[in-house]
């Protein structure tokens, strides 16, 4: 159960996070947008990579540094990778995108709703891991 609190409350405050970001931007608070910021939407920083950290930590920390740690870490690290190739997979595609002719995919493309959807950065992943190892600990030691 630990585990699964840890997670929901990594995903809720990494997704928290960038609800700010949109707000800092000067987006507006509607029900569309909230839907899309905590349930839809990638970028900064990476909710995926915040909760793997975090599940990390957590089976290390009570399990140990047996076989299902090293079983997660190695997982961790194939899902993490996955979300760096799907980033640039779709910067391949929106370029192809890019040049075409149709109104509506040069639309996708000028509101930034395709990346937004898949993959993430290297900055966007990095922090994710940081957020999530930091909550995972500071839950571990005060609240769990």
């Amino acid at each position: 159960m630990k585990l699964l609190i840890i997670s929901a409350t990594i995903i809720f405050i990494s997704q928290s996070v960038k609800l700010l970001i949109y707000l800092s931007r000067g987006e507006h608070i509607s029900r569309k947008m909230l839907s899309w910021v905590y349930v839809w939407t990638g970028e900064f920083p990476s909710t995926h990579s915040a909760v793997i950290a975090g599940a990390i930590y957590t089976i290390g920390r009570d399990d140990g540094l047996g076989l299902l740690f090293g079983f997660s870490v190695v997982i961790g690290l194939l899902l993490v990778y996955g979300l760096l190739e799907d980033k640039k997979r779709h910067e391949i595609f929106e370029e192809y995108l890019n040049e075409s002719e149709d109104k509506a995919m040069q639309k996708i493309i000028l509101d930034k709703k395709l990346l937004q959807f898949n993959g993430h950065t290297f900055a966007d992943v990095i922090a994710g891991l940081m957020l999530g190892l930091v909550v995972a600990i500071l839950m571990d030691l005060f609240i769990l």
